[in-house]
């Protein structure tokens, strides 16, 4: 079964949320997502909520919006429910069509998990990377000077800096001392870190996504955790970039937005 990254990373307590499920039996369970289960809910701090299970149900749903979530979602902004399957699509949509809108998306893994492999790419981008560009990892004080993902991203994403510092990772490529194109993790925990990426106008069409996502993928290797890759499926730069980079489709699935 493969979950959104943020999940993982409630279940391993980087991010504060709560885990809900209703199990064969009727029995409930908390902070559990590896036992069979009916259905299941997932929250989180960041304003992200995830519906699944085999049974599509819409009084569990309306317990989870009476449980906190609706308030939480009339609250905030931004708000993000990923879905299992149709069958849960047709759930949120039946309760939440006036608030939340549907996106299509693409789910790319990376099948790899091979440390040499991670070595390997390391040594072949410093060949790689053109004269005056320099590798770097993300550090707290170039986030500050980000174009990209500044605190304000860490701050959704991450909650505070110590616990981006503390479980993510990302690496930027230098440009006369500015950073121009950065990959970081949107989400990173002992199962898996999702990539986020970005490349200032400027320096667009250089291969520098390339180089850097590079550099992503052979840490997450060292670490042993799968690197993951998600887009919009109207997104086909974005796809075309993950094809390249040797990720495979996994799945589509439909992520419902309040913006």
């Amino acid at each position: 079964m493969r979950y959104p990254s943020f999940v993982y990373s409630v279940q391993h307590g980087i991010a504060k949320g709560h885990i809900r499920s209703v199990h064969f039996n009727d029995s409930a369970n908390e902070h559990d997502i590896h036992k069979p289960y009916s259905a299941i809910a997932v929250d989180s701090e960041y304003n992200w909520f995830y519906l699944g299970g085999s049974e599509a149900s819409s009084s569990f749903f309306k317990e989870q919006l009476d449980a906190g979530w609706r308030q939480q979602m009339n609250s905030a902004q931004m708000v993000v429910i990923f879905s299992q399957n149709e069958h849960w699509d047709a759930v949120i949509e039946a309760e939440m069509k006036d608030i939340l809108h549907p996106k299509e998306r693409y789910a790319f893994t990376y099948e790899s998990s091979d440390e040499e492999q991670a070595a390997e790419i390391t040594r072949q981008l410093a060949q790689l990377l053109p004269e005056g560009y320099e590798l770097a990892k993300i550090t707290p004080s170039l986030i500050q000077k980000s174009e990209g993902f500044d605190e304000k991203y860490i701050k959704r994403f991450w909650h505070t800096m110590d616990n981006y510092v503390q479980h993510g990772f990302g690496y930027c490529i230098l440009h006369e001392g500015n950073s121009v194109c950065e990959c970081i993790s949107i989400a990173a925990n002992p199962d898996c870190a999702e990539i986020d990426i970005h490349t200032a106008s400027p320096y667009q069409r250089k291969g520098l996504a390339f180089l850097v996502a590079q550099a992503f993928i052979a840490e997450s290797l060292h670490r042993g955790i799968q690197p993951r890759w998600d887009c919009n499926a109207a997104n086909e730069a974005s796809a075309g970039l993950a094809r390249k980079l040797g990720f495979v489709p996994s799945l589509n699935y439909r992520m419902w937005i309040k913006s």
